[in-house]
């Protein structure tokens, strides 16, 4: 009787530890990342103060590797945006605006250069998503277009995981960008801007957000987009590549692709299917 008492004490002791290690999930691993990745930044930045005299004697290099490279590194910078604007784009002095969904009427594309259509456009679309190791996701996105090249994109994402224990786990993530149109045409949207990244669960995170994106309409019904965010996350790296086709009907469209996310060292691959609707 005393040996089957020590062995269930033994048992209600070990569960709750047991319990801890089975919930260590991909979720788990993108909250200790940026959790680690903070601290890790503190003392990175304590230490780069205490050595900020050793900076100042590299400025007489900083100016000459200024002066021989400065040029290469600002076309570098510049060519992303300069060239698909000479390439694709009809000038600032052509203003165009927004069909009321992709190929209405037959025409052409999105957008067109008839001033009596829509100045704004709207677009909201929900997604499922489906990662490796047991992660899922339910997505909204929302966008908001104007006629003068400014837009705001947000993304919402709710993540949820399957653990080996058989409990689950969530967490939520998303961003909000303000996104300046560089380069237009009938059927060609390149877009790019900077906003915000979150992450709301128990402690929230936050961090920059840059973000550089197409979309094409070629040819009726289809639709093509390709996406890159590159920002922080509390003081994690965060990158994510999401590429999507989609056939458009009327103001409603139905999407698949894929999509990787990367935060800090985790990583979550996997396919999207999404519903969008034009108003």
């Amino acid at each position: 009787m005393l040996k089957t008492i020590r062995v269930f004490g033994f048992l209600i002791l070990a569960f709750p530890f047991s319990c801890l290690y089975a919930e260590d999930g991909k979720l788990e691993e993108i909250r200790k990342e940026t959790k680690t990745s903070s601290d890790r930044s503190k003392s990175e930045s304590k230490s780069s103060s205490s050595n900020s005299s050793d900076d100042d004697d590299d400025s007489g290099f900083g100016s000459i590797f200024g002066e021989l490279f400065g040029e290469i590194i600002l076309y570098t910078i510049i060519s992303p945006y300069y060239l698909p604007y000479k390439v694709f784009d009809d000038g600032y002095d052509s203003p165009l605006y927004f069909h009321p969904y992709p190929y209405c009427a037959n025409e052409k594309g999105y957008m067109t250069d008839t001033s009596d259509l829509k100045v704004t456009a709207f677009d909201l679309s929900g997604e499922y998503k489906i990662y490796k190791d047991d992660v899922y996701g339910i997505g909204l996105n929302f966008k908001a277009r104007t006629s003068f090249r400014l837009e705001v994109h947000a993304d919402y994402n709710f993540l949820e995981e399957k653990l080996s224990n058989g409990t689950t786990d969530s967490l939520n993530l998303g961003n909000v960008n303000v996104l300046y149109r560089f380069a237009q045409n009938n059927y060609l949207l390149m877009h790019s801007g900077v906003g915000l990244n979150i992450l709301h669960d128990k402690e929230d995170k936050y961090g920059f957000n840059y973000n550089y994106s197409l979309e094409i309409y070629p040819i009726k019904p289809m639709y093509f987009s390709i996406g890159l965010d590159w920002g922080r996350l509390g003081s994690s790296n965060v990158v994510r590549v999401r590429a999507m086709m989609g056939v458009c009907y009327q103001a409603f469209e139905l999407d698949v692709g894929f999509e990787t996310y990367k935060i800090g060292d985790v990583n979550l691959e996997g396919v999207v299917f999404g519903f969008k609707v034009y108003f």
